[in-house]
């Protein structure tokens, strides 16, 4: 497992960070002009993009994610990321003997990924944020399993600027996290799952809780893309600073009218990096 949490670990590091990532300083109500006004979308990507290093922007905008509508479980090459939540350290009430994921009753894409991976072993405990590939030598080899932040035990309002970075952050940190993995351990893979990595909306089902917004005709809520990518685009610029690389990426969206969000949101954030160059 690999985690880069010790660089924010803090709450003073976070909010020097923080302070980076938007001008004003964020110490009250979100300021409009950055967020909606509930605060679940970020409506001015270029206040967050200049907070990156210049140097890696060509190299960013060129690693953006490419959208596909479906289940990342169908993703035909390349590792695929499991946003875990409940199979992770599961274990039996009664026997208190370990849980494979397809018996643990996950949710959402988890679930798609554990229906196709019959083979996946069990999923040790490790810490929010973090991600280690299953250990099973089958087909499931290639599932990169991200502990995905559970926004609902976080405390944080939209509404406040300070609180809405801090989720971004955690974001990024979970991005980075996965890609970080990827790097490392890709070559355990087949070769033809070496090179892409598949992933997913982190934090951004139940999870997302006040975050979560609503979508036309969708059940329930879901955090919107602007905040994915920005996270994501935040963890490609603290690996390249840290001289890593970035593969090539997907990402999978399961409903039509959030992946149509997430299209206007990618266009956006390629037209401000292109002004950064």
């Amino acid at each position: 497992m690999i985690s880069i949490l010790g660089n924010i670990d803090t709450i003073q590091k976070r909010k020097e960070i923080i302070n980076i990532l938007i001008n004003p300083k964020p110490t009250k109500l979100v300021d409009l002009p950055l967020f909606s006004a509930d605060g679940k979308t970020i409506v001015d990507f270029s206040a967050f993009l200049k907070g990156l290093n210049p140097k890696n922007i060509k190299t960013i905008l060129n690693k953006l994610p490419t959208i596909f509508i479906g289940g990342v479980d169908k993703a035909p090459i390349g590792a695929i990321q499991d946003p875990a939540g409940t199979a992770i350290g599961a274990v039996d009430r009664i026997t208190k003997l370990p849980l494979k994921p397809i018996r643990t009753g996950s949710g959402g894409a988890s679930s798609s990924i554990y229906n196709a991976f019959p083979d996946l072993e069990h999923i040790p405990n490790f810490k929010e944020g973090e991600s280690q590939f299953n250990s099973t030598k089958g087909l499931g080899k290639k599932i990169l399993h991200t502990h995905a932040y559970d926004l609902r035990k976080q405390n944080k309002n939209p509404k406040y600027g300070d609180h809405a970075s801090d989720i971004i952050l955690l974001l990024q940190d979970s991005y980075a996290n996965a890609i970080l993995c990827f790097n490392k351990y890709k070559n355990n893979l087949d070769i033809k799952d070496r090179y892409i990595l598949n992933l997913v909306p982190l934090s951004a089902s139940i999870f997302a809780c006040d975050f979560g917004k609503t979508y036309f005709g969708m059940d329930g809520f879901h955090m919107s893309p602007s905040y994915t990518f920005i996270g994501i685009v935040y963890a490609m610029n603290r690996i390249l600073n840290n001289k890593g690389e970035i593969p090539n990426l997907n990402i999978y969206y399961f409903s039509p009218i959030v992946k149509q969000d997430a299209d206007i949101v990618l266009n956006e954030i390629k037209q401000a990096l292109l002004q950064l160059i």
